[in-house]
């Protein structure tokens, strides 16, 4: 696993696949699903624009994460998904680094 110093991440793809190992080895027993967003030729059914890059189930609670590398920002898509997410009571963040994945399980107390 990427050890938390190694912070920001150069690569949105590169923070999701340590956010999807972190929360396997932190959750054992949760259920975790990362979105892979439509590549040329690859159709995607069923995905909503915006949706999170992993999603979380723990313990009766959802949880959807958005990862950024450097001080990219979320898009209008990602907004409208965040809003229609936390509206039906799941949880959501943006976070650009593992200490903000950190910060985050502190406040939600996981």
């Amino acid at each position: 696993m990427r050890k938390k110093e190694q912070t920001p991440f150069p690569l949105e793809r590169d923070f999701q696949a340590w956010l999807v190992e972190y929360l396997t080895v932190r959750f054992p027993k949760a259920v975790i699903w990362r979105h892979h967003a439509a590549s040329p030729g690859r159709i995607l059914s069923r995905s909503k624009k915006g949706m999170a890059d992993v999603l979380m189930l723990h313990k009766g609670r959802m949880y959807a994460f958005e990862c950024k590398a450097g001080k990219a920002t979320q898009l209008a898509s990602q907004m409208n998904f965040q809003l229609r997410w936390t509206s039906a009571g799941g949880l959501y963040m943006v976070a650009h680094d593992s200490r903000e994945v950190e910060a985050k399980f502190k406040y939600w107390v996981i």
